[in-house]
């Protein structure tokens, strides 16, 4: 019997990712925001399909270990994980114009930093 094993990001470190090299047969996730070039490429450049999912492979070494990747895309998937972040900064804004309402005496002018997480 093989046994094989599922990690989730929170396991991902060089240690693991080396023992595990030694130990059998595994599969994890990556946080995509640690791997720009991955989280750049285009969708063009997604060439294999599978139902409504198109996806790219690649292999190359990650935490030192050679691995195999597989990039999905579905766009459904990516509308509905738009409007979650639109609906998110919405609400955001919502809660800072709260606060801004509830000062005292309100500042004449939104701070550069915080301008620029609204824009």
């Amino acid at each position: 019997m093989r046994i094989l094993l599922i990690l989730d990001k929170g396991n991902n470190s060089g240690d693991n990712f080396a023992q595990l090299k030694e130990d059998g047969d595994w599969v994890g996730s990556l946080t995509l925001s640690h791997y720009k070039d991955l989280q750049d490429k285009p969708r063009s450049e997604y060439a294999g399909q599978h139902g409504t999912r198109r996806y790219y492979t690649e292999s190359r070494p990650v935490m030192g270990v050679p691995c195999f990747l597989v990039l999905t895309y579905q766009e459904r998937r990516a509308r509905k994980q738009e409007r979650t972040l639109v609906r998110g900064v919405e609400k955001l804004k919502e809660q800072i114009g709260q606060r801004w309402k509830g000062y005292i005496k309100a500042p004449t002018t939104v701070p550069k930093g915080i301008h620029t997480l609204l824009v």
